[in-house]
């Protein structure tokens, strides 16, 4: 075989392999794109968002009244955290959701009640009140009722706890929301700041 036919052959080869490594290369993203599921259960579709408010101001708008604008604009059921003081935590409210790192059915209750979702190596930081556990964070006790375990995976959970969001706290900080449209929370975020002009938000495309 002459060193012509030879180097035609190994072009060729390569070429096969390169193919190949393309759709399968290909394939992978696509299962991926179907597939995704963000850090702590959010899907691709879901918002981040950073709600600004002056120190002063701070006091005149709460969560609650936050979570309140965006019910008023339909009835879509979604899911809000919101991130903790520290890194390792972020409270979490759900509207006809469940939440994702928990097996627990969300529909049947703790709509009221201050809970907790903690990883199983969390469980030391727990205190026990007749025969149910609390996690306290913040002076405040949330009794836990589930325990998960995060897999080893970059796309699973960047948190240890979850715990149920302070409605009365103020409204500033940052927010995931997942199950609205970025017009949706747009909207609810303007006619907050009707009424409070110094809020100031940003991480929404419309």
């Amino acid at each position: 075989m002459t060193l012509l036919k030879k180097s035609l052959y190994i072009i060729a080869y390569y070429i096969v392999v390169a193919t190949f490594s393309c759709l399968a290369f290909s394939s992978l993203i696509d299962s991926y794109e179907q597939t995704a599921t963000l850090p702590d259960g959010l899907s691709p579709d879901s918002l981040r968002i950073t709600i600004y408010l002056e120190e002063a101001d701070k006091e005149l708008l709460t969560t609650d009244q936050f979570i309140e604008q965006l019910m008023s604009q339909g009835d879509q059921p979604f899911l809000l955290y919101k991130d903790v003081d520290m890194a390792y935590g972020k409270f979490f409210y759900l509207q006809q959701r469940d939440l994702p790192v928990s097996k627990v059915d969300w529909m049947q209750a703790y709509e009221d009640q201050p809970v907790a979702v903690l990883d199983h190596a969390m469980k030391h930081n727990t205190i026990e009140k007749g025969e149910k556990k609390y996690f306290r964070y913040n002076n405040q006790d949330y009794e836990v009722i589930d325990l998960f375990t995060p897999k080893n995976h970059v796309m699973e959970l960047e948190r240890s706890f979850f715990i149920s969001l302070d409605p009365t706290t103020n409204i500033a900080g940052v927010y995931n929301i997942d199950g609205l449209s970025p017009n949706t929370v747009n909207q609810a975020l303007m006619s907050l700041q009707e009424e409070v002009p110094a809020l100031l938000f940003d991480g929404l495309s419309i």
